[in-house]
């Protein structure tokens, strides 16, 4: 197994490189004459080390055992493999989703219990019916075929695929109450992390269980309905879902491509604790390199920031508008980082930005205040230029822009 192990930390390592690496430095030369190239191309864009390591990924048995048991329910021992290698999920991502195959039938009826939730519609999912020459013609009804993949594949037009072992789902736990998520999902998610994000459909649904649990710690007045005072934040609820949000929520934001509904409701969450709380997450956010994987995002989010605001100006915003909104849902602290660092060199920059936030969050704004202030609370930052009268520049620029940014901000929220 530790062989395995050193594959995923060298794997990790390339990619690291790779997003490191400029792609216009790692493009070939032009040609300087229209002579084709005498250098054969490769037939095959898999090398034979590639194969190898896919060889040897596929060979380790442990995996294929979690997953097997994870496919039919059994949860005891897969967890048991997992407590003793907890890498395996980072290198094998296929059991998280496994994982979250599970997390979503243990939540289902007490989300369906606690909130209104539409009838189920076919969707994309089945045929509907059609007019034809006789009249309105029903679709014919989808084959059923058993298949040994979990979670199940996407149904087809004439193929509906069904998993082999149905009665995987009578060992799975189920949530009757908002305090078994805590003694149900959170050990579960203490072995997935971060990659919670791969299901956005039973992330936003924990997050709003979560919002429901919060609210119901809240002190209420003789009537019942209206809140009275603050929370006590030695609660254990409270603690819960503040860790919850510190380990996995947040990290898992990261790692999405600007998904504003799963942003949203980590905000709804975010806001039921104070400011100093929320910023205080935020702080451990921005500087938050534990993971391999953030690592990794980390430098294609810098990148992809970078490039948006070097792009960005009065003639590129409504261009532009889409790609900032984006990288402000998953990634606002690298992005509003990079851009008040552009900011302070460039005061003339700040009403862009501005101007281009015009899709974010409440949560983004939030994030941008906190980077804000933290920018003008930078002690490494001479106050004074050398003749130690006047402000320094960026303290200038920044004095220009912070209130702007403040205004808002605080309209947003």
């Amino acid at each position: 197994m530790e062989k395995f192990r050193q594959d995923y930390i060298a794997d990790v390592q390339v990619r690291l490189a790779g997003a490191k690496n400029s792609q216009l430095a790692m493009a070939a030369p032009l040609e300087s004459s229209g002579q084709p190239s005498s250098q054969p191309k490769p037939t095959s864009n898999t090398t034979p080390i590639d194969r190898k390591k896919a060889d040897t990924k596929n060979s380790n048995q442990k995996v294929g055992l979690v997953t097997s048991l994870l496919s039919v329910g059994a949860i005891k021992p897969a967890i048991a493999i997992l407590s003793k290698f907890r890498w395996l999920v980072d290198a094998n991502t296929e059991i998280a989703d496994l994982m979250l195959r599970i997390m979503k039938v243990s939540i289902s009826p007490l989300y369906e219990s606690l909130t209104v939730t539409k009838r189920p519609s076919s969707g994309f999912t089945r045929p509907r019916a059609r007019f034809g020459s006789s009249g309105v013609v029903q679709p014919s009804p989808l084959k059923s075929m058993l298949t040994l993949w979990a979670p199940n594949p996407p149904s087809t037009s004439t193929t509906e695929f069904v998993f082999f072992f149905p009665d995987w789902l009578d060992r799975v736990p189920l949530c009757s109450s908002l305090d078994d998520l805590g003694d149900v999902i959170e050990p579960l998610l203490h072995f997935i992390g971060l990659h919670i994000y791969r299901d956005p459909l039973f992330a936003t649904k924990f997050l709003r269980l979560g919002k429901l649990h919060l609210l119901s710690t809240l002190p209420v007045d003789g009537s019942g309905k209206k809140p009275a005072g603050e929370p006590d934040p030695e609660d254990p609820v409270r603690r819960l879902w503040l860790a919850i949000l510190r380990r996995y929520i947040l990290p898992a934001l990261s790692m999405t491509r600007g998904n504003a509904v799963l942003t949203v409701e980590a905000w709804n969450l975010a806001r039921q604790y104070s400011t100093s709380v929320r910023w205080s997450l935020y702080g451990e956010w921005k500087n938050n390199r534990s993971h391999p994987e953030l690592r990794i995002r980390d430098v294609q989010a810098n990148r992809e920031s970078k490039g948006i605001l070097r792009r960005l100006s009065h003639n590129t915003i409504d261009a532009l508008v889409g790609p900032v909104a984006k990288m402000v849902h998953s990634n606002p602290c690298i992005f509003f980082g990079n851009a008040i660092t552009q900011v302070m060199a460039y005061d003339n920059l700040a009403t862009v930005v501005i101007q281009s936030l015009r899709y974010s969050t409440s949560m983004g704004f939030d994030v941008l205040v906190f980077i804000a202030l933290d920018a003008l609370a930078n002690p490494n930052k001479q106050r004074v230029k050398d003749d130690g009268v006047n402000s320094s520049d960026w303290l200038q620029s920044a004095s220009h822009t912070t209130p702007m940014i403040l205004l808002r901000s605080s309209a947003s929220l």
